[in-house]
């Protein structure tokens, strides 16, 4: 991979967890994993460089590779995808970056997208997570900060918004420096550690809450963490006096309200299936044709 180092205001760079560095490149052709061109045939293009620090422990090695690898393996419109691997010392993926911007971004400066270009993107956001979930692979972090957006709302979901200081204030940081994302995940995995599809099934509520808020606030937004973490406690002993991450929204459809409720069911083999989820809003889109793209 030939990588060239280009300066976005909308992204931090050379952030750095406890392993992991992540930087924006430009790339002018990757040639390990895709012999894809852009539509102008232009070879160069925008990727997210994950690389682990050099010396770190083989475990964490191994993990990054078998990581990376899987995700080499994944191809989906909605989904990053992993362009370059090498795992020489140090090792290093490159992920599709694109003309994208963080969702976030974009919804907090287009307040006035309307309820069918909400309903579309979550839509999308669904697609991209019935893939993963064919394959009972799980996000871990999915919000609206690790899904980005091109200007004619095509989204792609990712998952490195944990190492961009951005949004930093989105996780809890424990004593080791381990960033948790404890606001948009269920009691079984914030105190049990059990991540699965249906995991992500509940993040994905909260996601579709974000996005018709326009990402104005955050989930359990009157809670500070250690009453979040005692709200978690209620949802495991049965639920009774537990909240759910948002109030209902004052133009959200009801049927809409109604499935996020369904997300934040309280046992996970409750919880709709990605494939269910996306089929609904597929309904909800019929006949949707997304905005022309800006020049």
């Amino acid at each position: 991979m030939k990588l060239s180092l280009s300066y976005f205001t909308y992204f931090s760079l050379a952030v750095t967890d406890q392993y992991l560095i992540l930087q924006i490149c430009e790339t002018d052709g990757i040639e390990e994993l895709s012999d894809e061109e852009l539509p102008s045939g232009d070879r160069r293009r925008l990727v997210v460089v994950k690389t682990l620090w050099r010396g770190c422990h083989s475990d964490v090695k191994a993990a990054f590779a078998r990581e990376a690898t899987w995700g080499a393996g994944l191809k989906h419109p909605q989904l990053a995808r992993v362009l370059g691997l090498s795992l020489l010392e140090p090792p290093c993926a490159a992920l599709d970056r694109g003309n994208a911007v963080p969702l976030t971004t974009i919804l907090k400066m287009e307040r006035r997208l309307n309820y069918a270009s909400l309903i579309h993107i979550c839509c999308q956001i669904a697609n991209g997570m019935k893939y993963l979930e064919s394959f009972e692979l799980v996000h871990r972090d999915l919000a609206a900060r690790n899904i980005t957006v091109t200007n004619d709302l095509n989204i792609k979901v990712s998952d490195y918004a944990m190492f961009c200081e951005e949004f930093i204030g989105d996780y809890h940081i424990m004593a080791n420096g381990i960033r948790v994302p404890l606001r948009w995940m269920p009691w079984e995995s914030l105190l049990m550690g059990m991540c699965s599809p249906a995991s992500d099934v509940w993040s994905f509520g909260v996601t579709v809450w974000e996005v018709h808020t326009y990402c104005a606030a955050q989930p359990f937004e009157e809670m500070n963490d250690d009453q979040v973490v005692a709200n978690a406690s209620q949802w495991r002993c049965g639920g009774r006096g537990a909240r759910v991450p948002a109030a209902p929204l004052p133009r959200c459809r009801r049927e809409l309200y109604d499935l996020m409720h369904e997300c934040w069911r309280r046992e996970p083999n409750q919880r709709p299936r990605f494939n269910d989820l996306h089929r609904f809003l597929e309904r909800m889109t019929e006949g949707y044709k997304p905005p022309m793209p800006r020049p």
